[in-house]
């Protein structure tokens, strides 16, 4: 499988620009380095992508939450998240390497294509990792492939823009939507494409786009939890009398209206945490139903930030719930790895609710 992926083909980018500096970012939450080359710290790198979004490397984690293996045969690299409170790391992704060596830088690890036309950099964090790719002429690739491996028979599937790594009725991990916004601000088409195992995100920029451009500077966290009734049962308990079974301080007992302004305030490391946010919208079908709430000014994960409750059917008499956040700000003191703790025990709290 890896060797398939070093021989893959690169469509080009051929639009004239007058600045080729495209940086690119996927975060990966796919829940003793070896096999790449040390050399000197790669400073264009950093500055590039600190000039394009200062506090992204703020976010960079220890390397040894991370593992990269480099397979210089098969012109690949492999990356695998092995912190010791993952679930997922049964999952890993190949990423081609062109047939040059990994350069260590600080904690980063940086791939430089054969052209220099464009640069990969694995940024480890917290919880999982980023590849931001960076694209430096006008003859860079704009479709950057990955290849996700994982146990036998898992899959990937879509998800309003990311990309869930399934296997039977667990999600191993996931791989966020990604989006991109050029310098002055206005957004810049990006999206993912599935085919099998692989996974291709594509930039399309505009000619009047201002560059360096920009995706996907987030991070966040997704868990499942399983409920011992079916989903329609979990959405009916929780229309009769919302914070009967909503664990979280503010919440009202009506099911919330679109757009409702909801105060909601989270007990954290012994504060009180504002998490005010506004219903968002609600969706039901036959096998699932989800509802997602938007952050405000206010909120502690800041402006843009969401979060999405589902309600997913397994089978006639259970279900699961899928938790999955967006975040924008980093928790404070960096402290993103307590605050996601936190966060998967009160949402383990609401689907002991909804079994009780």
């Amino acid at each position: 499988m890896l060797e398939t992926f070093s021989k893959w083909g690169h469509k080009i980018l051929r639009k004239k620009l007058s600045i080729w500096t495209i940086i690119a970012i996927v975060t990966f939450a796919i829940t003793n380095q070896s096999g790449f080359a040390l050399a000197e710290e790669n400073s264009t790198v950093e500055s590039q992508i600190s000039a394009a979004v200062p506090s992204l490397l703020d976010q960079t984690a220890a390397s040894a939450e991370i593992e990269i293996k480099h397979d210089s045969n098969a012109h690949t690299a492999t990356v695998t998240d092995v912190v010791g409170t993952s679930d997922n790391s049964s999952v890993s992704i190949g990423i081609a390497t062109d047939g040059q060596p990994l350069v260590h830088d600080g904690e980063l690890s940086v791939i430089n294509s054969e052209s220099g036309n464009y640069s990969q950099v694995i940024q480890p964090l917290s919880s999982g990792y980023r590849i931001i790719n960076i694209m430096n002429s006008q003859t860079s690739d704009n479709e950057f492939n990955f290849l996700i491996n994982g146990p036998d028979g898992f899959k990937l599937e879509e998800h309003e823009g990311a990309v869930w790594v399934v296997l039977g009725e667990e999600i191993l991990g996931q791989i966020r939507a990604p989006w991109a916004t050029d310098s002055n601000g206005r957004d810049v088409e990006t999206h993912f494409v599935i085919s099998g195992h692989t996974l291709t995100q594509i930039v399309l920029p505009a000619a009047d786009d201002a560059f360096p451009i920009v995706s996907d500077p987030n991070w966040g966290y997704l868990y499942t939890y399983q409920l011992d009734i079916p989903f329609s049962t979990a959405w009916t308990r929780i229309h009769a009398c919302f914070n009967c079974f909503f664990p979280v301080i503010g919440a009202p007992k009506s099911f919330p209206s679109f757009y409702q302004l909801l105060p909601l305030k989270v007990n954290m490391l012994g504060f009180p945490l504002n998490f005010e946010c506004r219903m968002g919208y609600v969706l039901t079908s036959t096998t699932y139903d989800k509802w997602e709430f938007l952050a405000t000014k206010n909120h502690t994960d800041g402006l843009g930030s969401s979060i999405t409750f589902t309600f997913q059917k397994v089978n006639a008499a259970t279900s699961k719930l899928v938790v999955d956040a967006f975040i924008v700000n980093d928790f404070y003191f960096g402290a993103n790895g307590a605050y996601m703790d936190g966060a998967k025990q009160n949402w383990q709290k609401f689907a002991d609710n909804l079994n009780a």
